[in-house]
């Protein structure tokens, strides 16, 4: 892929919200589904890797590379607080994830810090998912509804769940008992968010992750603590809550809420350290 504009393939991988890629010599090492890549970026070109024929219309799709990004940043610039965020991180973006895989990846993620979460996750594939032969040995596909859905509670303890263990379990039972994970695509935001609260340990920022990371509702705006500490650093005071962060998004970010996070977490972690 040549010629791209707004994208950093480092800053997408340290962003929080994908578990599954590691740097390795001079790229990132990812599995999405059931398909390794190794990619490459030098400049505006991005070079993609892999022992089977490289699926290049779900990889575009993946890293979203159709959208426009010159056009959300001119949107969202409107302060300067913003303008530094999204300095901070200029080649962000957010990917289109498989909604199944988002599901479960962010019941994993609450309570949790990324590399625990990335660690869970390999473990869950390895005991759970299909092996693969990859570019450097095998690696394991994505656990499937139905594989976590039969497995023993204890043996999916053991691979760190902890208090999240029903949850995956009980989730993967009801995906595999009819729950429509295709509807939530033609829902609006707020009906959306209501029917993936039925999913056990889905709350309200699991949901809103799911709905940014997984089915693209670019104006969900996840808050966790550190873009609650943010938001009231930089836009609030100290003594707002999380409804009335969440008011503030809404009417300061409006339909790029969503993006405008992910620029915000990565200038709060990263950006402002380096």
């Amino acid at each position: 892929y040549n010629g791209l504009k707004d994208f950093d393939l480092k800053q997408i991988c340290l962003s929080g919200q994908v578990f599954r890629w590691n740097e390795c010599e001079n790229g990132y090492l990812g599995v999405a589904e059931d398909k390794q890549v190794l990619a490459v970026q030098e400049d505006e070109c991005l070079t993609l890797s892999s022992v089977q024929p490289v699926d290049s219309r779900f990889w575009e799709n993946y890293f979203d590379l159709h959208t426009d990004y010159s056009e959300i940043k001119r949107f969202l610039s409107r302060d300067n607080k913003m303008q530094q965020a999204i300095k901070s991180a200029p080649g962000m973006r957010i990917l289109r994830q498989n909604p199944y895989e988002t599901i479960i990846s962010f019941i994993v993620s609450a309570n949790n810090n990324v590399k625990r979460i990335s660690g869970i996750i390999e473990r869950l594939a390895a005991k759970y998912g299909e092996k693969k032969q990859g570019l450097f040995g095998g690696y394991y596909a994505f656990p499937c509804a139905e594989a976590l859905a039969e497995a023993d509670e204890n043996d999916l303890r053991a691979c760190g769940l902890g208090y999240r263990t029903p949850y995956i379990k009980n989730t993967a039972v009801k995906l595999c008992n009819g729950f429509d994970m295709e509807i939530v695509k033609e829902m609006k935001y707020e009906d959306a968010k209501k029917y993936l609260l039925q999913l056990p340990g889905v709350g309200p920022k699991v949901a809103e992750c799911i709905l940014l990371y997984g089915y693209g509702f670019v104006d969900a705006f996840p808050i966790d603590v550190w873009i609650a500490r943010l938001m009231r650093e930089l836009y609030l005071n100290e003594n707002s809550t999380c409804d009335e962060i969440e008011a503030y998004a809404a009417e300061h970010f409006g339909k790029y809420g969503g993006i405008a996070q992910q620029y915000l977490f990565y200038y709060g972690r990263i950006g402002r350290a380096e």
